[in-house]
């Protein structure tokens, strides 16, 4: 190669590192996210949400060199950002530093999705008020990822209910597809008539479990749907409690690959009764007991046995963060609920299953258990989130 080649190879060299797509700079970034995992173990897949400030153009997000999938969401519906939603995986007593850059980042598939559709077809986007005389298509909003699914039955009882999966795809349509029997796509996991129930919302007042079946009004919500989670919001209003009407606000979401889906629970109204929150279990007589017990910061409550609607083995558990008081109740010899003392009228818990048919090899008590333990290790780690927004005046 000649001096001049050599030259004119170097010159075009230079250039091209000198275009928009070269090395990102310091002053490029427009936030960085520091999120520290100050637990023993390592955490897979962890997701968080970050409310962004003054964040008013596309973005993408870098771990190192690595672009993280991210989810951004216009909560207050004014076409700006205003909240992420990522999972990372993070090593024990560790950071990372996570850094946004402007422009949009890499399209992902949807991994959760939400599924609310009236039985003419009309699918739910933003607020609905809910008709006492309608109908739902697949009887209510299903909530599916990868792994399982669960049913928000929109009649009485007004219960969830689990969804087994085959295969890792998201249903097209709920129009296309008879849940209540088995299918390439999967199943409902529990008899409808039976084994209601699991992580089912209700009060409890005195010595009495009052669910949320008798209202004046009930609303739905879809905050977010996809591609990393999905999140529906349920307004009870005018629940008759001892002469009383009480507001009862539902948060239901579900992340990508994850067995459990989280309620957050909140009494919107003023009220000087001493109201506890109840959720619990249904067991099928060839299923074990209601077993429970604390780990990792987290109580838990599992059935386990020949409980699905096809006789078939399936586990389910609840899942309660320590720093709520709980207590148990026996309605029947079928139904176990946890009471929980609410901090500030509000509560959250998980509730999750594996079904034997579902994707994941689940052979037994223990390994259902195996998994209630590591979802417990999530559920219970100390991680924080520490943002820095570098806003311009």
């Amino acid at each position: 190669m000649s001096k001049l080649q050599l030259l004119s190879l170097v010159l075009i060299m230079f250039l091209g590192s000198c275009t928009s797509e070269g090395p990102k700079v310091e002053g490029d970034r427009l936030f960085d996210i520091v999120v520290t995992n100050n637990s023993p173990d390592t955490l897979h897949q962890y997701g968080f949400e970050l409310d962004l400030v003054r964040v008013e153009q596309d973005f993408h997000l870098m771990l190192n060199n690595k672009e993280v999938p991210v989810q951004i969401e216009d909560r207050n519906h004014n076409d700006q950002p205003d909240r992420l939603f990522t999972e990372v995986d993070l090593l024990p007593n560790s950071s990372i530093d996570l850094v946004a850059y402007p422009g949009k980042g890499a399209a992902i598939t949807d991994k959760v999705k939400v599924h609310a559709t009236l039985s003419d077809g009309e699918a739910i986007k933003g607020s609905h008020v809910v008709n006492f005389e309608e109908r739902w298509a697949a009887n209510g909003i299903i909530m599916e990822n990868d792994w399982i699914g669960y049913r928000a039955i929109m009649s009485a009882p007004f219960a969830f209910d689990v969804i087994g999966k085959i295969k890792p795809d998201l249903l097209g349509s709920v129009m296309d597809i008879d849940i209540e029997k088995l299918s390439p796509w999967g199943g409902d996991a529990l008899d409808e008539a039976l084994s209601l129930g699991i992580g089912s919302p209700a009060l409890y007042d005195l010595d009495k479990i009052i669910p949320l079946t008798q209202y004046d009004r009930r609303e739905v919500s879809i905050l977010a749907n996809g591609p990393l989670r999905a999140e529906v919001e349920m307004k009870v209003f005018g629940v008759p409690v001892r002469g009383e009407k009480i507001d009862v606000l539902i948060r239901w979401q579900m992340e990508a690959g994850k067995h459990w889906s989280q309620v957050d629970l909140s009494i919107l109204t003023k009220t000087d009764l001493n109201l506890q929150f109840a959720f619990g279990l249904p067991k099928h007589a060839d299923a074990t007991d209601f077993t429970q017990g604390l780990l990792n910061k987290v109580h838990f409550a599992y059935t386990y046995g020949l409980q699905s609607a096809g006789g078939e083995p399936l586990g389910m558990a609840i899942l309660v963060p320590e720093k709520y008081e709980v207590d148990t109740y026996r309605d029947d010899p079928h139904n176990y609920f946890y009471l929980v003392n609410p901090i500030n009228q509000s509560t959250q818990y998980r509730m999750m299953a594996a079904w034997v048919k579902g994707r994941l090899t689940i052979f037994d008590e223990i390994d259902f258990l195996d998994l209630v333990k590591k979802y417990t290790v999530e559920y219970g780690a100390e991680v924080s989130i520490d943002p820095d927004f570098h806003l311009s005046n």
